[in-house]
């Protein structure tokens, strides 16, 4: 439907997820997948707007970078993340911020809140004017992560000990 925004979730926690989004506005519908193929997982990357990446950090447990963000990556689509909890988990922060692949709610601390909101409403309405999504990403550092990138590192590093 033309000025609706829809929510495609795919996970095993769709029960949360549900809660959370009782509190979101009517004209946003939610499409529950349930746990998914990783063959789905990708249709509905690549078939997506806008992809949200999710970061759980308390103490004890600060969040890691999945390969969920490289398939983000890959999908060349903007990314919303959104960081919950009480721990900041700098070096995600740090590698998202320098990838410029989409917007980073800080949760940890909520200072960026209304800029969430104006990112949010600025991409809706570049879609329902059929205009392209904001989206500047820095290929240069995200290449840097890539499967021949990563072995020639990891081949440094297993010389480096030989060496010493």
């Amino acid at each position: 439907k033309p000025g609706t925004v829809r929510i495609n979730y795919a996970g095993p926690n769709s029960d949360v997820f549900k809660k959370q989004f009782e509190k979101i506005d009517p004209f946003v519908e939610l499409k529950d997948y349930g746990f998914v193929s990783r063959k789905e997982s990708l249709d509905l990357i690549y078939n997506s707007d806008i992809l949200l990446h999710s970061l759980f950090c308390y103490p004890g447990y600060n969040g890691i970078i999945t390969g969920k963000i490289g398939e983000y990556w890959e999908a060349h689509k903007p990314i919303v993340c959104i960081v919950t909890g009480s721990e900041r988990p700098d070096e995600f922060i740090s590698i998202f911020s320098e990838s410029k692949t989409g917007f980073l709610f800080d949760g940890t601390s909520q200072s960026n809140l209304e800029e969430l909101k104006d990112y949010i409403k600025t991409q809706y309405m570049k879609k329902i004017n059929q205009e392209p999504l904001l989206f500047d990403r820095n290929d240069q550092f995200i290449n840097s992560f890539n499967y021949d990138n990563i072995i020639s590192k990891l081949l440094l590093l297993i010389e480096e000990k030989k060496v010493h």
